[in-house]
């Protein structure tokens, strides 16, 4: 059984423009899915503040703009090639969520359209071996600062009426293992908080009616071809195991490509999905049901 499919996704491409006049936030976005995910809301004329963990990370976000200025400056409609800021904002510290709604405000006028909840804290651990620190770093990197990084955006009312807010979830939120216990629960938290979003800001409350009809949804991602996964000095028989232990089950069966997640997250930040929110949304290749 083929593990991945005999050709990678197709090259990057100038799309319709229906997000421009857009901006979103992608946390993560230098690399993986969250570059993936960059690259399409981009190619689909949206502006962007990618975010990354350190400053040492910041060339990956230029990189990814001058592939989007390649796309644009060769297209026969000449559409306006949207902006993409990278900033260094770790989810570990406290003053992520106040630079993130900075950088809105001195970039783009403090409008804010789409939020993707991608950036996580994603190391391993078994039961009977938990430390404080590694307990306190999941809590804050994956539910505490992504909570706060909306509290900040709302409370400055930088999302416009009709945003999306999606966030990344993980089939471990569902299907268990020992050793990331920590990282499945605070998934599991973000999607919680995540469909409390959904019930808040879709209109029925007058407190937040500069946003309404806003939408919130999760994206639960399978086993993706990402560089934490395949070039990070995980071991290749742990490799094969993740395999063995998700791709048979699957409806197609191979591992995922970041673009296959991007264009997932993609479909929720149209005007068609108005009226899919509080909803998880898989991005398994048909491995886990959501009931």
């Amino acid at each position: 059984m083929a593990s991945h499919p005999a050709r990678p996704p197709a090259p990057l491409r100038l799309r319709e423009q229906d997000l421009a006049d857009h901006v979103a936030v992608v946390t993560g976005g230098s690399r993986g899915i969250g570059r993936a995910i960059v690259l399409n809301l981009a190619s689909r004329g949206c502006c962007v503040v990618a975010t990354c963990s350190s400053p040492e990370s910041l060339h990956h976000i230029d990189t990814i703009s001058h592939s989007v200025e390649e796309i644009y400056r060769n297209n026969p409609h000449k559409h306006a090639k949207p902006k993409i800021v990278g900033i260094a904002a770790n989810l570990l510290d406290n003053e992520t969520p106040a630079l993130i709604a900075n950088t809105l405000q001195r970039h783009f006028v403090g409008h804010l359209d789409v939020f993707i909840n991608n950036a996580c804290f994603a190391s391993a651990m078994g039961i009977g071996k938990l430390t404080d620190e590694h307990i306190a770093d999941n809590l804050k990197a994956n539910i505490e600062t992504p909570v706060k990084m909306i509290e900040e955006c709302v409370k400055r009312q930088l999302f416009r009426p009709n945003s999306r807010i999606v966030s990344i979830s993980s089939v471990r939120a569902r299907k268990g293992w020992s050793q990331q216990i920590m990282y499945m629960a605070t998934k599991s938290a973000l999607e919680a908080a995540t469909r409390s979003w959904a019930d808040a800001f879709g209109g029925k409350n007058p407190e937040f009616a500069f946003m309404a009809g806003t939408t919130a949804n999760t994206v639960m991602v399978g086993l993706t071809r990402t560089d934490a996964v395949y070039n990070n000095g995980i071991p290749e028989e742990v490799v094969k195991t993740f395999e063995d232990e998700f791709v048979p089950h699957q409806g197609i069966p191979r591992v995922g490509w970041p673009e296959d997640v991007a264009d997932v997250v993609g479909l929720l930040c149209r005007e068609e999905s108005r009226w899919i929110t509080g909803s998880v949304v898989g991005a398994d290749g048909g491995g886990i049901s959501i009931l």
